[in-house]
């Protein structure tokens, strides 16, 4: 059984996170703290979130917005503190 932080993909290097989980709220309060929450006039896109990846850097969720202001733009949010401690207890129901 998952926890409440995450769902998983196919890979150890990713994992998508739950929406009932308390880190959903936190990921996307950090995204529009620093990115304005746009949704484009002409094609309606608006930000999506794209998975949380083990990136060189350390672990990130990773959103796209396909046209904001026009352009195509990714954006890493870093865990919470929360989120990284129960991560290996995830990997590990991941291999199961």
């Amino acid at each position: 059984m998952a926890s409440i932080w995450g769902e998983f993909f196919q890979s150890s290097n990713s994992i998508g996170v739950n929406h009932e989980s308390p880190e959903w709220e936190r990921m996307w309060s950090a995204l529009f703290a620093e990115h304005e929450e746009y949704k484009c006039p002409l094609s309606l896109e608006v930000w999506q979130y794209m998975g949380t990846w083990n990136t060189p850097e350390g672990w990130a969720h990773q959103f796209r917005h396909r046209s904001y202001y026009d352009a195509r733009k990714y954006v890493n949010v870093a865990p919470s503190a929360e989120f990284m401690a129960e991560l290996p207890q995830i990997l590990t129901e991941q291999d199961k």
